[in-house]
């Protein structure tokens, strides 16, 4: 029942005897993973950016060293995820790729505005409504042909195996589909090398 009771100004974790304010607005949480994304930055440079994003008042913080920064940035981490890191395999949702789906999810199923809502909603509120998206949202469209096993032909036939396999392909990830050609890719150079021994 915490969550119910959450609320974004106890979002708060404490470092080096400091009670340190964490912005866990969801539109901040974005900003955070889009710029992990960036080429232009190095990790340093990244390190630093996150911290200033994710702590409003950072220059009152006495905190100068690369390992005091990062760890800052992990008890942030922890904060948002609940005191749960890492991740929990493939995920099915690109906060970048989807966020027109993720627009219109929220105002179909919610009647939320997102953009009315930056700086307002906290990164847990967002989350727990993604989780919770009915079926028919687009984000969950999406999903679901993305995380779905194409059956054989055997159990579905050729011509609905050919519908959901072009379905998958139309809603599929760059990552997912950047590793669909790696594995073709090995697959045929597999196939050319197989002929040229035989």
């Amino acid at each position: 029942m915490s969550f119910l009771t959450d609320r974004t100004e106890t979002d708060v974790i404490t470092f080096e005897g400091y009670e340190i304010r964490i912005d866990t607005s969801y539109d901040t949480i974005l900003r955070v993973y889009e710029l992990q994304e960036e080429a232009i930055f190095d990790d340093a440079e990244k390190l630093g950016i996150t911290y200033e994003m994710l702590v409003p008042n950072y220059e009152q913080y006495p905190f100068d060293t690369y390992k005091q920064i990062a760890e800052v940035v992990r008890l942030a981490f922890d904060l948002l995820s609940g005191g749960k890191s890492g991740s929990d395999g493939e995920s099915f949702i690109d906060f970048e790729h989807d966020a027109e789906r993720i627009y219109a999810s929220f105002l179909r199923d919610y009647d939320i505005d997102l953009q009315k809502e930056q700086g307002r909603m906290s990164w847990s509120k967002f989350i727990a409504l993604i989780n919770t998206l009915s079926d028919d949202a687009p984000l969950m469209k999406a999903v679901g042909y993305r995380a779905m096993k194409i059956p054989t032909e055997k159990e579905v036939g050729k011509k609905e195996r050919d519908r959901l396999m072009k379905l998958k392909k139309a809603y599929e990830l760059p990552s997912q589909k950047a590793k669909r050609e790696k594995e073709i890719l090995a697959y045929m150079e597999k196939r050319l090398k197989s002929r040229e021994m035989g």
